[in-house]
């Protein structure tokens, strides 16, 4: 009786805690895959103050 209760407890508490859509959790990244991205987001930072720059010389 008290096995049921328990159980029951669990699951309910699952339901409040995790919602019933869950998106999948990542696939773990690697340290190759960090500085990919990483890198990706610098590169993007300086071409778009490069952008910025060379607009301001020509406006």
């Amino acid at each position: 009786m008290m096995d049921n209760l328990v159980d029951k407890l669990i699951e309910e508490l699952q339901k409040l805690v995790l919602p019933s859509t869950t998106v999948p959790p990542p696939a773990k990244l690697s340290r190759a895959d960090d500085f990919d991205r990483w890198e990706s987001r610098m590169q993007n930072l300086h071409i778009s103050e490069f952008h910025a720059e060379a607009e301001s010389l020509y406006h």
